[in-house]
């Protein structure tokens, strides 16, 4: 049991009821006895318009914010029921410190690790947990959050600042150590790691997504990098081979000599720019890095694995972490430029430059021919679809474009921008049916001794088609077709 009244002190300048909570929720459909309910107002749902029903679950308690649209008609009705309420300025904005409250500061009893970055923050996050040990570390991100049982899904990379620090207080009880976290930008812009402590921060690269939500990229990156030197503080690592990231790395050393770099580049005179001492090679079974002397055989794919994995020798070099005997144990992230069958890959990649480095990736392993499945996600980033509609022509040597997750969006329009800047189609198919199309490039691939890349979904399970959804994954599907074959 949590006194409200100390959960929420000097967050609240009100006179507070001296109450018992013994669980806290943003999420109306979780609402239990002695729940503490934080009444949290979205774009397109307001808690309050259903205070009724929600008092009728007996909470112990609503808060809800000051500036709440619903605010004088939700104390009427409180008080004709006499349900306790608070309300509290900035409500969303100290969710994540109420919750961090609630469960007794979990962060602060772990090694916390924050990835963020544009592309490749699942990856990192997976490889250094590898390297690790997996039964010391618990990682949120994309995939979920790690359990004993494998990863379990949250509906997004970086959950609610109340679920986050939930995971952050399981994973103590599981004698965990150290927690790595993908943040990213709409969690930064939404506070929800707000009140984690990290003892290290990396950003991975700066390229566009999500600009319908942050509307400009120079939003998107600024949010990125403000949010990286706040919470860093001196232990943030920069990716040397991204422009922009070495741009703000280079700014940054001059306040602070000591900051870390990564490379995948033989850079002298850069003492404090992890990196590698020869080239990568590129071999049609994985990479080799030759680092500290040593050259190891890695099983993965592509520069930008090697960049991933110098992102991880990076944080454990920072963290004083053992890793040089793990390294050549590593293997492919489910999804993440995973062979699945013999030349054919599946990759996560749905921005113009993952899809880019994806491509680039097999050309640099492989000599044949390459056909690129792929589409866009509705309800999503609009501007990126038309580029990745010129990645594919200029880098691909054939495609098929087909539905991604179309949500609420007509896939018809989707791939109708998608071809907008298309030169020319003679290399392009069309198939919407995302079975049809993968199973059309296997045929032809298998015909034509070609690689094939699925890029897009990577590892996620279900089709999102707005008012419903269907079990559906890239991986699975190829398996079962290649074993037909």
């Amino acid at each position: 049991m949590k006194k409200i009244n100390k959960i929420l002190e000097n967050i609240s300048t009100d006179e507070m009821p001296d109450i018992n909570i013994s669980s806290i929720s943003c999420d109306d459909r979780e609402i239990q006895k002695l729940c503490g309910f934080f009444a949290l107002e979205g774009a397109s749902y307001n808690p309050l318009e259903k205070i009724e029903p929600i008092i009728k679950k007996q909470p112990a308690v609503i808060i809800w914010d000051k500036k709440n649209t619903q605010s004088a008609v939700a104390k009427v009705i409180c008080q004709k029921n006499k349900m306790p309420f608070i309300e509290i300025d900035n409500l969303s904005k100290n969710l994540s410190k109420i919750a961090s409250r609630f469960y007794d500061n979990p962060s602060s009893k772990l090694i916390v690790i924050g990835i963020t970055g544009t592309d490749g923050k699942t990856s990192i996050t997976n490889l250094l947990s590898k390297i690790i040990g997996e039964k010391q570390t618990g990682t949120i991100g994309t995939l979920g959050f790690s359990s004993d049982d494998g990863f379990i899904s949250t509906g997004s990379t970086t959950p609610d600042a109340f679920l986050t620090q939930k995971i952050l207080d399981k994973f103590i009880k599981q004698n965990k150590k150290y927690a790595i976290l993908e943040v990213t930008s709409h969690a930064i812009a939404q506070h929800r790691t707000e009140a984690i402590a990290f003892n290290q921060v990396l950003l991975s690269n700066l390229g566009s997504d999500h600009l319908d939500f942050h509307k400009t990229i120079d939003e998107y990156h600024t949010i990125k990098l403000n949010w990286l030197k706040k919470v860093g503080a001196g232990r943030q690592i920069y990716n040397y081979d991204d422009l922009k990231c070495k741009e703000n790395w280079l700014q940054d050393i001059k306040k602070n000599p000591k900051l870390k770099a990564y490379s995948v580049i033989k850079l002298d005179g850069w003492d404090n720019v992890v990196s590698l001492d020869e080239d990568v090679i590129y071999k049609h079974d994985g990479i080799i890095l030759k680092y500290a002397n040593e050259k190891i055989n890695i099983h993965l794919f592509g520069e930008f694995n090697a960049s991933n994995i110098m992102a991880a020798v990076a944080i454990c070099l920072a963290l004083k972490i053992e890793f040089m005997d793990k390294l050549s144990k590593l293997i492919p992230i489910i999804g993440r430029m995973q062979m699945v069958c013999p030349n054919i890959f599946v990759d996560f990649a749905h921005t113009e430059q993952a899809l880019k480095l994806a491509i680039l990736s097999l050309k640099q392993h492989f000599n044949q021919k390459i056909l690129l499945v792929f589409g866009c996600g509705g309800d999503r980033d609009k501007t990126k679809r038309a580029k990745m509609g010129q990645v594919a022509e200029k880098f691909a040597d054939f495609a098929i474009i087909t539905d991604d997750n179309p949500r609420y969006e007509s896939p018809q329009d989707i791939v109708s921008q998608i071809k907008a800047k298309i030169k020319n189609m003679d290399n392009f198919k069309i198939i919407h049916n995302r079975t049809n199309a993968i199973k059309t490039a296997i045929d032809y691939v298998k015909k034509n001794n070609m690689i094939l890349l699925v890029a897009g979904k990577g590892a996620e399970s279900m089709q999102d088609y707005g008012t419903y959804q269907i079990e559906f994954n890239d991986i699975t599907l190829i398996k079962r077709l290649c074993q037909l074959k």
